[in-house]
């Protein structure tokens, strides 16, 4: 072989290998770029459902305090101990969800009533002399001007204080509702401030795997986290009013104010947006202010009301992979030029040379040629270096004798391309074959798993390939009739629409099962049928198929709508035992206080004109007057358990015990020991102290002799607390123990004891409502033990 000739066929392969590398760049390029972009797509679309469920959870806990501060108002005369008690509440709020900077109850006037500050993890009650005056505000305004159960949803700004903007910035969103009585006068506005770093810290935090800068922007393109601090919360500064995306990136502001969400390539680099919109359509909104007490522009519709989230990936982010990848390839490809001319350079050495065999060559690398560039010997050692596992040697080193040098540069090259693929091929086929059988495996464990479930499995071309005795009873079909049937084909013959093929298939793909629900007639009853497609996935994590899933729910479904109907029965007796409430509050305590007054002013002016039955008699009307009065007291208590949702925290359970024991003020004959140490518990501790007040008055009321001893003591049994209340006194016959929990029950005449008969009633209603229970442990003459539990673990957010 000439010299040209070798230079020729170097060139040839330098040229058919840069071919190789310049295809694989731009597949491997195209397919980063693809990657990229879907990465950015999921960022965006976490950051949406994220602050859709902020805004929800949010107006969640607006409706509970609002809900029970309406309560409040309805069943308390004593309107100052129902603004503590809501106080107490807010606080807990604060401190249990740790997102709200403020929590307030503004009146009608504008004047703060309550504020919480959150005080950085540690929220305090605002004294009356830190009330402020926010009637001039704009969220107050459009707040009060709402109707019964509306939401009001402010911009997300800074934070003002004294009329300036708070620093170190605070950015906040302000959600209000109006407060109503029983009456429907409206008395004011409850105001939580949204603590926003919360929401924004999180959208970050989700973000931490883009390529480039997460932003968010309001509707006018200000941003809300930008790429650079000073580039934010420009909407809120005069002098800053210009540094926005929507000036930084006009033409691409342009097309995402025209789409809900997107990708934009541009000279700038690539732009992924979604819009999010927060509100419900019957939340209510404005314009805000940015101005301290500027009145809002204008009230705007929920739709009004979005943000762009945007993902902003750089040009030379995007092109960093594409030159790290090019480095590589030229660098390999490099090092294939330099072998190629190196072995042109070798022949061109040993041209016209001869050489005889070595000894033992058979067992060294050797490559022996003549003059002419021909191979007289080639060792097995080489062949094995030039051509890894390929068999046999014997034949090969045959193959190479009296072929050019050149040969043996080229085979390789074509080695690793054409024969390397082609037994790969042959390896892969085994491997698929194994595959095919661990699927099998797969498919048989998922099947035998539900005995109580219909079940078919389709491939990746929808042809059903098991079908299992409970789907031929579900679905009427037997397993010779559709399998190896398409899905599509038993589709038609079920009239089912090909529209909903096509969505589970999607929504497979996307989320990886699709659920519906459908009814079918059998035997001319109704049935329900609720349905899963997902995909089948092997041991590595790719899927060859899919599998409908389907259980016949006829029973639970009537179960259900009988649930449905008890709950709706129970709302209904809810709302007429809270208008009773409001009834035996105002229409009875009215002329309640009015009988007692009066006969309060008689027995003071009238008592040396009357004679002694006279005066017993109007002494029996104040005290039938007071006694009623307690009784409609704890109606209202009783009324109220379980209807009004308990404020569950960490408390003290001796200091309850104490503050209890100090209000009832036992007589002097009578001890009140406490058994230390009594735990910390999580519990309502409104709740609490009425059990033990309950109880504890309950012993002293009927204690029945002359020196008494009340003993309070708590033991620990693994989930939960056993607490009791133990007397010396007279003791209860077994046959009432469970007549003294009934409501209005007294074992003692009214007239010899001054009892309402539902103290204890109000007791088992607690307990029980928290999950605990209540017994007694009595004989007559030997006293007794009122024994309660309260579970350790409970579940804050289900009460």
């Amino acid at each position: 072989m000439s010299k040209f000739q070798n230079f020729l066929v170097v060139i040839v392969l330098v040229i058919f290998v840069g071919g190789i590398a310049i295809v694989f760049y731009f597949s491997d390029m195209n397919r980063e770029a693809n990657l990229s972009k879907a990465v950015e797509v999921k960022n965006v679309s976490i950051t949406k459902v994220s602050i859709d469920h902020y805004f929800r959870m949010i107006v969640t806990d607006l409706l509970f305090l609002t809900d029970t501060l309406e309560s409040e108002l309805g069943s308390e005369d004593d309107v100052e101990h129902s603004l503590q008690k809501m106080a107490g509440y807010f606080r807990s709020m604060s401190l249990r969800k740790g997102i709200y900077d403020q929590i307030r109850l503004i009146n009608e006037e504008g004047r703060e009533v309550i504020r919480i500050n959150y005080n950085n993890g540690k929220p305090e009650i605002a004294g009356k002399e830190k009330l402020q005056q926010k009637g001039n505000r704009y969220y107050f305004r459009d707040t009060f001007r709402l109707k019964r159960g509306d939401v009001y949803v402010s911009p997300l700004d800074l934070n003002i204080e004294g009329g300036k903007i708070e620093v170190p910035f605070k950015p906040v969103i302000r959600f209000g509702m109006p407060v109503f009585d029983a009456d429907g006068k409206k008395h004011g506005i409850v105001v939580v401030n949204f603590l926003a770093f919360a929401l924004l810290d999180q959208i970050k935090k989700l973000a931490s795997n883009s390529l480039g800068d997460i932003m968010l922007l309001n509707a006018h393109g200000y941003w809300f986290i930008g790429p650079k601090p000073e580039d934010e919360w420009g909407f809120m500064f005069p002098d800053r009013k210009e540094i926005s995306f929507a000036n930084t990136y006009k033409d691409e502001w342009s097309i995402m104010r025209a789409q809900d969400s997107g990708q934009i390539n541009t000279n700038s680099g690539l732009f992924t947006f979604k819009t999010a919109f927060p509100l419900l359509a019957d939340w209510k909104t404005s314009t805000g202010s940015a101005e301290a007490f500027a009145p809002s522009k204008k009230q705007s519709p929920p739709e009004a009301y979005y943000w762009k989230i945007v993902s902003h990936v750089r040009p030379e982010a995007l092109s960093a992979g594409s030159r790290e990848l090019f480095a590589r390839l030229a660098t390999l490809y490099a090092a294939l030029v330099l072998a190629l001319g190196l072995s042109a350079w070798l022949v061109d050495r040993t041209f016209g040379k001869s050489i005889g065999m070595p000894a033992g060559g058979g067992l060294s690398p050797f490559v022996l040629i003549s003059a002419t560039a021909t191979v007289i010997f080639i060792s097995e050692v080489m062949v094995m270096l030039i051509l890894p596992f390929f068999q046999p040697l014997s034949k090969m080193t045959e193959a190479f004798v009296n072929a050019s040098f050149m040969t043996i540069m080229v085979v390789p090259t074509l080695y690793f391309l054409l024969y390397r693929p082609l037994n790969h091929h042959i390896v892969k086929r085994a491997i698929a074959e194994n595959e095919l059988r661990e699927k099998s495996d797969i498919i048989d464990s998922m099947l035998t798993s539900s005995v109580d479930m219909a079940i078919a499995a389709t491939d990746l071309d929808f042809r059903i390939t098991y079908y299992n005795p409970m789907a031929e009873k579900i679905f009427g079909y037997a397993a010779k009739e559709v399998i190896g049937r398409t899905v599509m084909q038993m589709h038609t013959k079920e009239n089912v629409e090909p529209e909903r093929f096509e969505k589970a298939i999607e929504i497979v793909a996307q989320k990886g099962e699709y659920r519906y629900s459908v009814e079918k007639e059998k035997d001319g009853e109704k049935r329900y049928i609720d349905s899963r497609v997902s995909g089948i996935y092997d041991k590595e994590n790719n899927m060859f198929g899919y599998m409908l899933m389907s259980r016949d729910v006829t029973d639970k479904r009537i179960s259900e709508k009988q649930k449905e109907e008890f709950i709706t029965e129970l709302d209904r007796a809810n709302t007429e035992l809270k208008d009773f409430a409001y009834i035996v509050s105002h229409d009875l305590k009215a002329p309640l206080r009015a009988i007692s007054s009066l006969a309060g002013w008689m027995s003071q002016d009238y008592s040396d004109k009357l004679d002694d039955e006279g005066r017993e008699h109007l002494q029996l009307l104040v005290s039938r007057a007071k006694r009623m009065n307690n009784l409609i007291d704890g109606i209202l208590k009783y009324s109220r358990i379980g209807r009004v949702k308990p404020q569950m925290e960490k408390i003290d359970s001796l200091a309850v015990v104490k503050n209890v024991v100090d209000s009832v003020d036992p007589p002097d004959n009578i001890v009140v020991k406490i058994v230390k140490p009594l735990p910390t518990i999580v519990y309502d501790q409104t709740h609490l102290a009425q059990v033990f007040q309950n109880l504890i008055g309950n012993a002293i009321t009927h204690l029945g002799k002359p020196e008494g001893e009340i003993i309070v003591a708590c033991d620990d049994e693994a989930e939960k607390w056993r607490f009791s209340v133990k007397d010396n006194g007279i003791g209860i016959d077994e046959k009432y123990f469970e007549r003294i929990f009934k409501i209005f029950q007294s074992l003692k005449a009214r007239d010899e004891l001054e009892t309402t008969g539902i103290g204890l009633s109000i007791v088992k209603k607690i307990v029980e409502t928290n999950g605990g229970a209540v017994t007694i442990k009595s004989k007559v003459g030997a006293g007794s033990e009122f024994i309660f539990t309260i579970p350790k673990q409970i579940d804050v957010d289900a009460q």
